[in-house]
């Protein structure tokens, strides 16, 4: 089981969240409940205005170890009221207590301030979005000195958070002006080349800036009466999403890499993930080795000098830096190839070009493309009916203003066997249609998926077979479809006191088993 950092940063990316923020899914309400301030511009403004602790925290954690009572009593109410700040003094102070009394005296005060959260960089982000969902102008004057904030995040939120204010009331979701970041874009592109040589699959998601997809609530929306029925497991994902922004911080997945091995099987084979963004990799590490967090303690380790840990006998977690998370998982731990992606993200090269035929397919498919996968074709694959007359498959899409537009080429072996792969897929189609149209009425969202199912247009001419389609409302639209089912994966993992990392997707062999 994968604590939430790990859950976290592969559900951001993979379930459609890519390129969005954790602190855009918390609603602001609910943080602010929690943190006992009210949802005003001047609580807002206060919250970025930084205070020092009134009060000489170390004195009065000696008293809290005094013969007086009164003295004890009004030594724990001034410190708890100097909030989180303070913590790490308390720890200190922890570390060698007045006496007894006083080491459980500030053992409640540290898990009271922890349990209220809302650790100083977490603050400041929130306040920084609720002033620009506030859209109050006055708002404005505190926003406009962060845009030279070099503090993670701080300059893009306010940046966000002024063209909020600026575009005054709407009922439709904000969207943000779109923040380039220099040479993103080619540094995710680059990263497939980190891969291992023996991939049969490789793909890559690349979700262009400025596509807000909204709070927990707002994805909630669109599943209709269905919401109603889920709305425990609603508090206990808000609940797991500010516990983690306060302990880990914010973070951004604006891009992942994903490769899968020629052999993949029961004991067998690998998945490998790679997540660009920007989050606290000694956070992470810091959240995923404290047994008080995640419920587990991770020993941290090297791998060919990069930082890891190995989250269980099936997947390892490596953090190179702020900028990437990687996770390698598979069914045999000795098979895992982690000192070959170690030591790739080291020099900047893997052995993924060596592989000619998936090098060659990587090239045809990138392109400018938003989203792309290859797929390979082995003996290994082919145990798949619908894959067993292929040889290769290129899957492309891109991300236009009002609609996601994709095609998926094949290159098959025999023209007979192609064109009874296209009447499976069409039949499959129709079914699928005739079964989601039952429940619209129940989740709206899937309106838009039945439109798409629509547009789906599938083909082929002699041994090769093309698939056609669109769907509408753009990138929005799919993060809100595929990313609804996120706070549910949030919610579950908190349950267990801590989040699980997706699994890894079933092998062709087992995909004939089901």
């Amino acid at each position: 089981m994968a604590p939430s950092i790990i859950g976290l940063i592969v559900a951001l990316t993979m379930a459609g969240q890519g390129g969005v923020d954790l602190v855009g899914l918390i609603p602001t309400k609910d943080y602010w409940d929690k943190q006992k301030v009210d949802l005003s511009v001047d609580a807002m403004v206060a919250q970025l205005t930084p205070t020092q602790p009134k009060g000489d925290v170390p004195s009065l954690a000696e008293k809290l170890g005094d013969r007086e009572h009164k003295v004890r009593v009004d030594s724990v109410a001034k410190l708890t009221a100097m909030g989180p700040a303070i913590l790490p003094d308390l720890e200190k102070a922890m570390a060698n207590p007045a006496n007894e009394e006083a080491r459980l005296q500030l053992r409640d005060i540290i898990a009271e301030l922890k349990a209220r959260g809302g650790s100083e960089p977490a603050r400041r982000l929130m306040a920084i979005r609720t002033l620009g969902e506030l859209k109050e102008a006055k708002a404005i004057a505190a926003l406009k000195p962060l845009l030279e904030s070099k503090a993670p995040f701080e300059a893009d939120t306010a940046r966000e958070a002024i063209a909020s204010i600026e575009r005054g009331p709407t009922t439709q979701p904000d969207q943000s002006p779109g923040i380039a970041i220099p040479g993103l874009d080619k540094a995710i592109r680059e990263d497939v080349w980190l891969l291992p040589k023996d991939c049969g699959v490789v793909g890559q998601v690349i979700l262009p800036p400025g596509v807000r997809t909204g709070t927990v609530d707002e994805m909630l929306a669109d599943l209709g009466p269905m919401k109603d029925m889920i709305g425990e497991a609603r508090g206990q994902a808000v609940e797991a999403l500010i516990k983690t922004l306060d302990r880990v911080g914010n973070i951004r997945a604006d891009g992942a890499t994903v490769g899968v091995s020629d052999n993949i099987g029961d004991n067998a084979g690998f998945v490998v993930l790679i997540v660009r963004g920007l989050y606290n990799k000694d956070a992470a590490i810091k959240s995923l080795t404290d047994a008080a967090f995640t419920g587990e303690k991770f020993e941290a380790e090297k791998i060919e000098g990069v930082d890891a840990i190995r989250l269980d006998d099936n997947a390892v977690a490596m953090f190179p830096s702020n900028e990437v998370a990687v996770l390698v998982a598979g069914p045999n731990h000795e098979a895992l190839p982690l000192s070959a992606v170690a030591a790739a993200i080291k020099v900047g090269k893997g052995k993924l070009a060596e592989n000619a035929d998936i090098a060659k397919l990587v090239k045809a498919a990138q392109g400018d493309n938003h989203i792309w996968a290859v797929l390979k074709m082995n003996a290994n694959y082919s145990k798949a009916p619908l894959l067993a007359s292929l040889d290769t498959v290129i899957a492309q899409a891109q991300c236009k203003k009002d609609a996601v537009e994709f095609v998926v080429k094949a290159h098959g072996t025999k023209a007979e066997d192609t064109a009874k792969m296209v009447d499976l897929v069409n039949g499959g189609l129709v079914a699928g249609k005739l079964e989601i149209d039952k429940h619209v009425n129940e989740m709206p969202a899937l309106k838009n998926v039945v439109d798409m199912l629509n547009s789906i247009k599938v083909s082929s001419e002699g041994a090769d077979a093309q698939m056609t389609g669109r769907l509408k409302g753009g990138l929005m639209q799919m993060k809100l479809i595929m990313g609804a089912p996120f706070w549910l994966f949030m919610a579950r993992g908190e349950a267990a006191g801590a989040v699980e990392a997706p699994a890894v997707p079933a092998p062709p062999q087992q995909i004939i088993k089901d």
